[in-house]
């Protein structure tokens, strides 16, 4: 750790932000870099490792309606230079699956909305800071039937696929995904 924390906690931020971006876009790939190797999720329904994580998140979210993680606040403490506690408040929303309601369409389905944190154990390996061990708190879940309104055009709608409009300018500036 450096002598303030501060790079430290913004590459332990990254990681927060990576974990977002791959379970909203569903870049599995993605979401291998926020945990070790042997890092363990406990997710309620799911507990075990990444890899699992990863089949779980595939199995239960099989379309391509998008999702979104808004992370706010987090505070992270330090045990020592190469283990931290980050607890990191989250807001998930799960709009109407893509049978229920088509990418700019209109129509009713069930959203659904948590809020909760992040109970991470973050340690630094190999220069590398990722989960080790994450325990997810649910604080709040609701669940509603809404009203979808028609998209204006579909092009800037979000996706989890490599039409996303990340997918798009990641391509245009980097010369991949």
């Amino acid at each position: 750790m450096n002598d303030d924390g501060t790079r430290d906690r913004i590459a332990i931020r990254d990681v927060m932000g990576r974990y977002a971006r791959a379970i909203d876009r569903g870049q599995f790939a993605l979401l291998r870099t926020v945990f070790h190797a042997d890092g363990y999720d406990d997710h309620g329904p799911y507990k075990g490792g990444v890899d699992g994580f990863i089949q779980w998140l595939q199995e239960r979210f099989t379309d391509e309606a998008p999702m979104q993680h808004f992370l706010g606040n987090s505070l992270i403490e330090f045990a020592n230079p190469d283990l931290a506690l980050a607890e990191t408040y989250y807001v998930a929303a799960r709009p109407p699956k893509g049978g229920e309601v088509r990418q700019g369409g209109q129509g009713s389905g069930l959203y659904v909305l948590s809020w909760g944190r992040y109970v991470d154990r973050f340690e630094r390996r190999d220069s590398e800071w990722r989960v080790a061990y994450r325990r997810t708190v649910v604080d709040l879940r609701l669940q509603a039937v809404v009203n979808v309104l028609p998209g204006s055009d579909a092009s800037n709608w979000g996706r989890r696929d490599a039409q996303d409009p990340l997918s798009i300018a990641r391509a245009e500036i980097f010369g991949r995904d």
